[in-house]
Parts: C-alpha cells; sequence; structure tokens
C-alpha cells in the first residue's frame, strides 16, 4: 500500500455497472464470456478430488469514504472495485478476486477453457462527502497445481486456481485513490468509463476483524491530496 503523500500516478484498471449518489456492490463470480476451446477428457477422484471450490463463511461490507474536498476516483478490475484484503498471518490466497473469466480447477475438470477479450477501463468515482459500499462474500483465490489427466481438455500446463473459504481473522485493506480521472464520463459517485491519473492517496490504515466487523467504514481523510493553498 503506498502511503497518504501526494505523487504522480497512473493506471488503467476496469469494472461495469452504473450507479450514483452512495452505492453498493456485491463481490462475486461471473463469467465475461469468450470462446470455449476444445474437449477431451477429465479425471474424477483420486488424484483429482481435493480441488473443490468452497463456499465463505460470512460477509464484509467495506464502505469508503471520501472526507476530502475534491472527487476521489479508485480503479477497478473487469468485475469489482479494485482493493485487497490483506490476511495478517501466512496465507497464499488473494481476497478478494476478479472471477469475470475464471474457471477453477474443479470447473476445469468438466468443461473447456474460455478464453476473454479486455475489459473496458472502468474507474469509481466518490465525491467529496460520499460514500461507496463493496460486499465481500468471503472467499479467496488459491493458486494449484493439479495433474494433467484431471483436465477436462489437455492443459498447456497445470496451474490452476481454486476458491477457498477465507479463516477468521486480521486483513488489513490495500487500496489507492487518485485525484484525476483521465477521459471520464462520470457524472457523480459511481462506476464510470475512463482510467485514474494525477497524484495517489491510501487511506487511514484499517484492520478489520472478519468475519465479526459485518460493515467497516475506511476513510480518506482531508487533504488527502494536497490542501488548497
Amino acid at each position: 500500500m503506498m502511503p497518504n503523500a501526494s505523487m504522480p500516478f497512473a493506471v488503467l484498471l476496469s469494472l461495469s455497472v452504473a450507479a450514483c449518489g452512495s452505492s453498493v456492490v456485491q463481490q462475486g463470480g461471473g463469467d465475461q464470456g469468450g470462446e470455449a476451446a476444445g474437449g477431451g477428457g477429465g479425471g474424477q477422484g483420486g488424484a483429482c478430488g481435493g480441488f473443490e471450490d468452497e463456499a465463505g463463511s460470512g460477509t464484509l461490507t467495506l464502505r469508503f469514504v471520501n472526507d476530502d474536498f475534491v472527487p476521489m476516483y479508485i480503479p477497478g478490475n473487469c468485475e469489482n472495485l479494485d482493493y485487497q484484503l490483506v490476511p495478517t498471518g501466512d496465507d497464499a490466497a488473494r481476497y478478494p478476486f476478479d472471477a469475470s473469466c475464471l474457471l477453477t480447477c474443479e470447473e476445469l475438470q468438466t468443461e473447456p477453457q474460455i478464453y476473454c477479450g479486455a475489459c473496458q477501463p472502468l474507474v469509481y468515482r466518490i465525491d467529496p462527502g460520499a460514500s461507496f459500499d463493496v460486499t465481500w462474500d468471503g472467499t479467496g483465490l488459491l493458486d494449484r497445481t493439479m495433474p494433467q489427466a484431471c483436465f477436462f481438455e489437455s492443459p498447456a500446463g497445470t496451474s490452476c486456481s481454486q476458491i477457498v473459504s477465507a479463516p477468521a481473522g486480521s486483513y488489513g485493506v490495500s487500496v489507492q485513490a487518485s485525484s484525476e480521472c483521465i477521459d471520464c464520463d462520470c457524472t457523480g459517485t459511481g462506476p464510470c468509463i475512463g482510467s485514474v491519473g494525477g497524484f495517489a492517496a491510501s487511506p487511514t490504515p484499517t484492520v478489520v476483524s472478519f468475519p465479526e466487523a459485518g460493515l467497516v467504514e475506511v476513510h480518506w481523510p482531508e487533504c488527502s491530496f494536497g490542501c488548497p493553498l
């Protein structure tokens, strides 16, 4: 996570959906679409067991709050506002994750791989004094190695991903906002087409207790992008 300082910053990420005012987005799965390839046979049981996807043990709502004097812009991935929850312990999974073009290890045992195009560049605008909610479903994505015989079609490698349930514990919130949006069509708080630029700022450090927390506010204080003279 970068410090709350004014630094040049430009990124190009993506999301989808339109909203205004104080809004809510549900973290979850979903395919972006694409073409399926080939066909073949997958494995069952034995060496192919243990790759089943898991459900989350709870949910967490993060409320991103802009206490600054100017609008701020948070980049997104293909599905959601782009942030990370970083566990305090030793954990290799990613929380949350972009499921827009994902087939997991379990799914690749019975389905061919899909190929997706690029996402639109989207960002989330949050106006001064406004907020935007995202809800995490309590799952993460873990990189696994699966025997080739378990894949429905012959893979280029043996890597795949498994959806896992996040363990109870403390998680730090990692997210950045920027002071500008380039080529944007934003009209208020919510997602819009464009890319972030200008200066980057991190929020006040926030640690959440999962799953007890329920709802946690993450604040960008006044003068996050520099105070007016």
